[in-house]
């Protein structure tokens, strides 16, 4: 605005202006709007995640990658000089593969190899293993027992007395716990006074009703034994 009027003042005033307003403000803008955002983006989004990923390539399958471990491997180690395949037992198969073998040898060791190869290291329990099986004499010395904590009742003489007699002198015992009726009513004589049996507990009948038994185990480490009740 200027400091005076630019026209002469009159007497009298108009009820109105002289000129016409026009600088007043209009309801609409003067020129078309061209800043006002748009009610979806002016350029396709790029950038947003999917809700899958574009290139799945960890999803996870419903089946292993890879195929199950078979029930055979090839039999390993000096004490057993066969070829083809033994199982790899543990605390569940290997009972099934022995009543498969008490009942048919031959078909057994078809598929399971040879039952001296078996590989034993991850069998924790042998308890009832050849129970009442009055037949069974076949050599074992080849098991790995190092992980074996009970044999309770392993060669047990039920309905008469078992035959099993085979040198399982060898067997890695040190981690056994019990022990009790292992040979109980049964024919067994081998020498194993070499076993550790510094951690077994249990003891009671491990030899009671066995008539043949008569090998020194006086150097035996019994002194983690809690009972030893009918030993002999």
């Amino acid at each position: 605005p200027t400091k005076s009027p630019t026209t002469p003042a009159t007497l009298a005033p108009t009820k109105s202006p002289t000129t016409p307003a026009t600088l007043a403000p209009t309801k609409s803008p003067a020129t078309p709007a061209t800043l006002a955002p748009t009610k979806s983006p002016t350029t396709s989004v790029t950038v947003a995640p999917t809700k899958l990923p574009t290139t799945p390539v960890a999803t996870p399958t419903n089946s292993p990658t890879t195929g199950a471990p078979t029930i055979s491997q090839v039999a390993e180690g000096p004490c057993c000089n066969v070829t083809g395949s033994a199982l790899v037992a543990d605390d569940n198969n290997i009972r099934i593969a022995v009543n498969e073998y008490l009942n048919d040898a031959s078909s057994a060791m078809a598929t399971y190899g040879p039952i001296n190869c078996w590989d034993t290291s991850r069998v924790t329990n042998m308890s009832d293993l050849f129970f009442d099986s009055l037949l069974f004499n076949d050599p074992l010395g080849c098991w790995n027992t190092s992980s074996v904590t009970t044999f309770r009742k392993m060669f047990y003489g039920d309905s008469s007395r078992t035959r099993y007699n085979q040198d399982i002198s060898s067997w890695d015992t040190s981690s056994a716990i019990d022990m009790s009726f292992m040979f109980f009513k049964s024919w067994f004589n081998q020498n194993i006074q070499s076993w550790d049996v510094s951690s077994v507990k249990d003891m009671s009948n491990m030899f009671a009703n066995t008539p043949l038994f008569n090998h020194n185990i006086s150097s035996w480490q019994v002194s983690s034994v809690v009972t030893m009740e009918k030993t002999f």
